[in-house]
């Protein structure tokens, strides 16, 4: 109960702060987008056990999608809703699944004063050899619930033509429920963070200069509600500048130096001096940057790029070597922009940072690319996470492959293929394949129905994570 007092203060104050962006929320375009679903689905495996173990079971989902967007002079809000209800035949069994997500931004003192504030509540896999089906489900004891609560305030102000300068404070409360049921060491975590940049203007012409400091100080928080002397626990400093200079009004050179201080109850030398030289391009097609560097001791390199050679195709690439720790990772990602509305999600589950704590210097890595070609319709996810805990490793590389073809009018297939494997200090490996074939009739501009079979498998060192599951099912969805 601890962990839960800070969080419903910063969620009081995230209401306040909602409520002092009222007058703009009275003058901000509201757009709601719904949706539901009905499945039931047959599957010789619900559980995801051994095969020997393995359990037929009729399963039953209900769905519910909600997309609203508030866009108002002074208040800006997005709210992303997924809540699945399973029903399981034989015992009754009743799960609920959610992936909510709000972010808000408020102006308070117009053009000075600003509020992001941010709460979400997602199940989320314990770790990256947890069992998936093909149609998305996992097993209960391999999840948990993870709530995070986040209000961010900062002063943004001009200097004229000569600077612009943002100082940010931010507060983050992350609450891990359902533990008891799963076997790792699972806590809360508390993270503050004070930031200040100041970035030229364009009174210095091709040149660009932007200098930062920042301290982020991530706690362990325990039962107790004490927070002090866990392993985990990771303090930074960090300062540096970047200069970048403008060859062409689309290509740019860039240089950063600067030093990170790191406290951690970790062997490894992680305090020293960084820096980074790379290109920025923001052409027609192609927008991005690109650096190569040191920093905590380690070589590093980063990427985020877009490249869009038609209207219907768009790549996306990023790449990044941070210091962190499982939960905080979490909750940076958490900041990203709300998740890509595009509905036939197959596989709902993501592959990200996993909930065993620990710190640790890692590599993450996506690729992303959407097509259409005539009737055809693509989307492939490449995702890979590399993390170097101070006494030991583990490596995940899971991609996504989505095919949907129209064949008439009225009828279109789907085709989801999902792969998945793992390695843990570099000793015990794990595979996942999952396969999901549909075949959709058109029932109205915003309702479908569809029926297909699923199949997923893994293969493990560990012979309890061993298993394959086949079903088939028959389902509608409804957008209003």
């Amino acid at each position: 109960m601890s962990g839960i007092r800070p969080g419903l203060r910063a969620l009081a104050f995230t209401f306040l702060i909602v409520g002092l962006g009222g007058n703009g929320a009275q003058s901000a375009e509201t757009r709601l987008t719904q949706g539901a679903g009905l499945e039931v689905g047959v599957t010789d495996n619900v559980d995801l056990e051994p095969d020997e173990s393995a359990r037929e079971a009729v399963v039953t989902t209900l769905s519910h999608r909600a997309r609203l967007s508030l866009d108002g002079n002074r208040l800006d809000f997005d709210l992303d809703s997924d809540i699945e209800l399973d029903v399981e035949s034989s015992r009754g069994d009743v799960t609920v699944d959610q992936d909510v997500r709000a972010l808000g931004n408020v102006e308070v003192v117009p053009d000075w004063f600003f509020v992001d504030v941010l709460g979400s509540s997602r199940r989320q896999l314990v770790n990256n050899t947890s069992g998936i089906s093909a149609s998305g489900r996992a097993r209960g004891e391999d999840r948990a619930t993870v709530n995070i609560v986040e209000a961010s305030p900062y002063i943004s102000r001009s200097i004229g033509s000569y600077a612009r300068g943002e100082l940010r404070l931010r507060h983050t409360e992350t609450f891990v429920s359902d533990s008891d049921s799963t076997s790792a060491d699972l806590s809360d975590r508390r993270i503050d963070q004070q930031q200040l940049a100041v970035a030229s203007g364009p009174r210095l012409g091709r040149y660009q200069l932007r200098g930062e400091v920042s301290h982020r100080d991530s706690r362990s928080v325990r039962e107790d509600g004490d927070s002090d002397g866990e392993d985990d626990d990771l303090e930074t400093f960090q300062g540096a500048v970047t200069t970048a200079y403008a060859l062409s009004p689309h290509f740019a050179v860039l240089a950063t130096v600067g030093g990170t201080d790191v406290n951690a109850d970790d062997e490894r030398d992680l305090s020293g001096p960084l820096w980074d030289v790379g290109v920025e391009v923001d052409g027609k097609r192609l927008q991005g940057a690109a650096t190569v560097g040191r920093r905590y001791g380690e070589n590093r390199a980063t990427l985020d790029a877009v490249y869009q050679p038609s209207p219907k195709t768009s790549v996306e690439a990023q790449l990044t070597r941070e210091l962190d720790t499982s939960q905080g990772a979490i909750a940076a990602l958490n900041r990203e922009r709300i998740a890509d509305p595009t509905p036939g999600a197959v596989f709902p589950n993501e592959f990200r940072d996993d909930l065993e704590e620990g710190i640790a210097l890692s590599w993450r890595g996506r690729l992303k690319a959407t097509t259409r070609i005539g009737r055809n319709t693509l989307r492939l996810d490449f995702r890979f996470i590399d993390r170097e805990f101070e006494d030991g490793s583990d490596r995940t590389f899971a991609a996504r492959l989505f095919w949907e073809r129209s064949l008439s009018r009225h009828w279109r297939t789907r085709v989801s293929l999902l792969g998945r494997e793992t390695t843990e200090n570099d000793v015990d490996d794990t595979s996942l394949y999952g396969t999901r074939l549909e075949l959709v009739r058109t029932v109205s501009r915003n309702a479908e129905i569809y029926f297909g079979v699923s199949r997923s498998e893994q293969d493990s060192d560990i012979d309890a994570d061993n298993y394959t599951e086949n079903a088939a099912f028959i389902g509608g969805r409804i957008g209003f």
